[in-house]
């Protein structure tokens, strides 16, 4: 696993673990600058014993208050083998197939070097199907479930920063923000 990809910010990783559950082999990249400044995003790849995730997001976030606009767009897919249990034994096996699709948008409507007002809308779809496993000692299977989330936010921050040296035992100097942060969904 990488942190700091040849001193650019950037995480790459690329992993095999052995767990109790499953096997897991992992890529994953992700990129602060991915289209841009400010555009981060994160694209996974694992390929496990008993399934698969493949997820990838781009994200354009409030970077400051003079900021107008903030973008998120996600997909996941996401494939494994699962247990329930009953009194420390193992009730139903099952295999889980989950999506995730989701897309969210913010604008300023004020924005100054003091503080900002922002509204978002966003819309959040998911979707866990289960089938039973051959293996299962009963017939015992979770309902599939859909969900469709339509969100509308607001917030309020304001600037307020507090310049501190030697935090985390560090000789350098963090900026906290001490100021209003309202938000409501």
């Amino acid at each position: 696993k990488e942190k700091d990809f040849l001193g650019t910010g950037r995480l790459l990783s690329i992993a095999h673990d052995k767990g109790t559950e499953r096997s897991t082999t992992l890529f994953e990249y992700m990129d602060p600058y991915m289209f841009g400044p400010y555009w981060a995003g994160n694209v996974r790849y694992a390929d496990n014993s008993d399934g698969e995730e493949q997820r990838v997001e781009v994200a354009r976030p409030f970077a400051s208050f003079l900021d107008r606009r903030s973008a998120d767009f996600l997909v996941d897919h996401l494939t494994q083998n699962d247990r329930l249990f009953e009194n420390g034994d193992t009730s139903a096996r099952f295999r889980q197939h989950h999506v995730e699709a989701l897309a969210q948008y913010g604008w300023a409507i004020e924005a100054s070097e003091a503080e900002a007002r922002r509204v978002s809308v966003g819309f959040d779809a998911l979707e866990d199907t289960f089938a039973l496993l051959p293996t299962s000692p009963t017939d015992v299977v979770p309902a599939d479930r859909r969900f469709r989330f339509l969100t509308v936010g607001l917030s309020e921050v304001a600037n307020d920063f507090l310049k501190v040296n030697f935090v985390d035992l560090d000789s350098r100097f963090e900026d906290f923000n001490l100021g209003r942060s309202i938000s409501a969904e």
